[in-house]
């Protein structure tokens, strides 16, 4: 699916398209705490989060993070849009909740990081 396809699919409005929006996405991982993001999300992946905070931008930018998806309508502040454009980091808002933006994209064929063992 791409990121285009994301955010129609969760009624997303996307605020900085990034370099390309019809990059495929496997795999989300959805977290609030930028620290399990940075342990734990893939390269590639679209990041599902609340927390409105540049840190999210820079922890996705780190990761090398296909999107950040804002759930539950936050939407980004102007600094963190004119940083997610200087990183080339695609970033969409949605009205959804967290657990629900997943479930659809999980029905859409998206899946979760594998857990380690």
């Amino acid at each position: 699916m791409t990121i285009r396809q994301i955010a129609s699919i969760l009624e997303a409005e996307i605020c900085v398209p990034g370099p390309d929006l019809d990059q495929e996405i496997a795999i989300a991982y959805a977290s609030d705490m930028m620290a399990d993001v940075l342990a734990f999300a893939v390269p590639g992946c679209a990041l599902i989060t609340g927390l409105r905070s540049q840190q999210v931008i820079r922890s996705a930018e780190l990761k090398d993070l296909a999107c950040i998806i804002f759930s539950r309508g936050k939407v980004p502040d102007s600094g963190m849009i004119d940083l997610a454009r200087d990183c080339g980091m695609s970033i969409m808002y949605t009205k959804l909740p967290m657990f629900t933006t997943s479930g659809i994209l999980y029905e859409h064929g998206i899946r979760g990081v594998k857990a380690s063992d």
